[in-house]
């Protein structure tokens, strides 16, 4: 029962009115004094009576559950640290992944969000632990509540169960103060680990901004880059076109002028042929092989006109 009191608190509400109740000058003054029962634990004077030990006792209890609720919230916050690193780090790796596996498994932004994930869950572990450390101490404060109740009810008994019950309701006082002590110090250890996840939190949140404007810059110089690569293929499709033109337009030329020149001394030279070939008016274009038997036809045909005249 005292450990599900530990775990439940509002149990405990109940369980204090009845203390009240029944013991309403012990019970109720040990609120008014729980906030000092762990100052000096070694130094505390035993209790004059029961009473005066199941105040200190209550107090002590209620002090050690104070520390375990602080631990357990302590604990909450840590956790919700770790999420948030885990979840600073998935954002690291998803703006990496643009770049390649190769920039994400170089990356040195990604390697510290991940140590910075093994930090913060090593931290959870220690808070969790430094809790159950704390809930372990409230549950024997509750204990020793129950031992100095069972006095106080077989003192009221007139029960003598142990030879000094004032003695051993004093030991449970003790034990109950230096259990208060140590879920204080649990608690400590609590607050201390989730310091650490919020810390660890947010160093994954930095190694997650600079993987993302790492991932930008790599980005936006790929993109530049790209760019830059279109408009040299563009300058060199149009210095490649013009050359071909130009190299066009050349063998045009030199085709064109070769064949201009071989087109003038073809007609000099077949006006020359046609001239030697062709017969003069006065005769002077006749070989001279044709030009004798023709003279002597010449003169025949005027002697023969001459006589029929």
């Amino acid at each position: 029962m005292l450990a599900v009191m530990v775990k439940r608190p509002f149990l405990c509400a109940p369980f204090f009115f009845a203390l009240c109740c029944c013991f309403p000058n012990s019970v109720c003054a040990a609120s008014a004094t729980a906030n000092n029962v762990t100052e000096n634990v070694s130094a505390m004077a035993p209790p004059a009576d029961m009473r005066g030990a199941l105040r200190e006792v209550l107090g002590a209890m209620q002090k050690a559950q104070e520390y375990a609720d602080e631990a357990n919230r302590h604990c909450v916050q840590a956790g919700m640290s770790a999420k948030n690193a885990r979840e600073h780090e998935e954002g690291a790796k998803n703006a990496l992944r643009k770049l390649g596996s190769e920039a994400t498994r170089m990356s040195r932004a990604l390697q510290q969000a991940e140590e910075a994930v093994k930090l913060a869950d090593a931290a959870v572990a220690e808070c969790k632990a430094a809790e159950e450390a704390a809930q372990a101490a409230g549950i024997m404060t509750l204990d020793a509540v129950g031992e100095v109740l069972k006095h106080v009810k077989d003192e009221k008994a007139k029960k003598q169960c142990v030879p000094d019950p004032l003695t051993r309701a004093a030991e449970q006082t003790v034990l109950s103060l230096e259990k208060a002590k140590e879920a204080e110090a649990e608690t400590e250890k609590a607050a201390a680990a989730a310091q650490k996840t919020r810390e660890a939190a947010e160093k994954a949140a930095a190694a997650r901004t600079l993987a993302q404007d790492v991932a930008a810059t790599a980005i936006a110089l790929l993109r530049q880059r790209e760019k830059e690569e279109e408009r040299r293929r563009a300058r060199d499709r149009e210095e490649a076109e013009a050359a071909k033109k130009a190299a066009v337009a050349e063998v045009m030329n030199k085709f064109a002028a070769k064949k201009g020149n071989d087109a003038a001394p073809g007609r000099n030279s077949t006006a020359t042929r046609i001239q030697r070939t062709r017969p003069r008016v006065d005769g002077g274009g006749i070989p001279l092989l044709l030009r004798a038997p023709l003279l002597m036809l010449a003169a025949v045909a005027s002697v023969f006109g001459f006589l029929l005249c």
